[in-house]
């Protein structure tokens, strides 16, 4: 029973650190783009675009649910963390072998990435930040740096897009 019992907790402890820690990012920058990013990202605005107050510059904390900063906080957990795996030193691979994508080929993305992984990994780092003021406002229910970190998320998406995904236009 006592070896059960620890093969068990073991196995268990290795799951967690497989699982728990930062390890890799998805297969692809594509699969974490569509996997993680983009629907955490939409959720976001999704709560906030639908808490917007009426003028547009701010957001009203009673359009805010409980159930609301709970979704908050995992997007942007879930958004800091692929984005820190994103950061990580090491040539990346775009995109599976013929999957589709807009803008450049795969390929060319690829050289365009690893021919200035620095940048590449300084915009992953910057969401990073996002999300992780996302996490912190949503911990506080502050809704002040919740709408400038929320509004800031297209301007940080389409810096590293137009550098590294739709180059050169």
């Amino acid at each position: 029973m006592f070896k059960r019992v620890a093969l068990t907790v073991l196995a268990a402890g290795a799951l967690g650190v497989a699982v728990g820690g930062l390890t890799a990012p998805r297969s692809t920058v594509q699969a974490s783009m569509a996997q993680v990013i983009a629907p955490q990202t939409q959720a976001i605005w999704d709560i906030t675009n639908r808490a917007t107050n009426d003028a547009g510059d701010a957001l009203d904390p009673s359009k805010i649910s409980a159930a609301d900063w709970a979704k908050l906080g995992t997007a942007g957990r879930q958004l800091r963390e692929e984005a820190l795996l994103l950061a990580k030193d090491g040539d990346v691979t775009v995109a599976e072998s013929g999957a589709k994508i807009e803008g450049a080929s795969a390929k060319q993305i690829e050289a365009y990435i690893n021919a200035n992984r620095a940048a590449f990994a300084e915009h992953a780092r910057t969401l990073a930040d996002a999300g992780d003021a996302i996490v912190k406002a949503s911990e506080t229910k502050d809704v002040a740096p919740l709408f400038k970190a929320a509004s800031n998320l297209d301007q940080l998406c389409e810096s590293c897009h137009v550098q590294f995904w739709y180059p050169p236009q």
